[in-house]
Formats: structure tokens, sequence, C-alpha cells
């Protein structure tokens, strides 16, 4: 049944763009319950005691949103980058729709270059180490 609904690339986008909303939306929430940021909730962490790669993230995020963009990467730099690529994946989708055509998701299915893939696990490795540095 999944698969069918998501075989459409008009269906694929709508998903997207409901998950990233959805996203944003619990970001928004966890602001109003915990306006200081002193409770994040990160399951990984709460098992082993470190922190994972993506610890900081909503914490980033909130800071960036707020306007506070040095705050934002020291919280988590990977905030910033999943932030600028979730908006213009968020933007370039909701074009495609009212344009109705699939640009996005022609982009989207071209493979990735295996040094890329390799540059990018470095990069969240030390993003993972800083993180266990930092104590967050």
């Amino acid at each position: 049944m999944f698969s069918k609904l998501y075989s459409s690339w008009k269906n694929r986008y709508i998903i997207t763009i409901l998950t990233i909303s959805g996203g944003y939306l619990l970001v928004y929430i966890s602001t109003i319950l915990d306006p200081k940021n002193e409770h994040p909730v990160c399951i990984y962490k709460n098992i082993t005691g470190y922190p994972c790669p993506g610890c900081g993230t909503t914490r980033g995020t909130i800071s960036l949103f707020k306007g506070d963009f040095l705050q934002s990467l020291m919280w988590n730099p990977l905030a910033i980058v999943v932030n600028i690529m979730a908006i213009t994946a968020l933007i370039w989708m909701v074009y495609d729709l009212i344009t109705n055509q699939p640009s996005f998701d022609k982009i989207s299915k071209r493979k990735v270059h295996p040094v890329y893939i390799v540059i990018i696990g470095i990069i969240v490795l030390a993003n993972w180490i800083w993180n266990i540095k930092k104590g967050y």
C-alpha cells in the first residue's frame, strides 16, 4: 500500500513536505514546552550516556530561528546545513507542485559519487567527536 502511495512524484513531494513541516512543528512545540532549551531528548544519549552525531541539532535549529547564528554553530554546525537543505527542499518541491514539473525529483534520483559519501561520513564523524568532547 505504501509503495503505491509513494510511486507518484507528487505523492512523494506531499509526504516529504508534510514530514519536514511536522519536524518544524515539533521544534516549535519544544520551544513552548522548554523555552530555555534545557531538556533535550536524545534516545541515543539516554541509553549510552554519549551524544549522538545529531545531538544539538534541535537546539541549533531553535537558536538559528531566534537569530543566534553563533549559538546554533556551537550546539551543532550540522543544524545549519540540515536547515538549509530542508528549507531549500520545501521551497523547491512547492515550486515543482505549482509548475507541475518534477525537477527536484529528477535531481534527487541522481547517484552520488562514493567520494562524496566518504567526505560526508568524515564530516559527520568529526562532528560526533566534537559533540562528545563538548559533553552535550
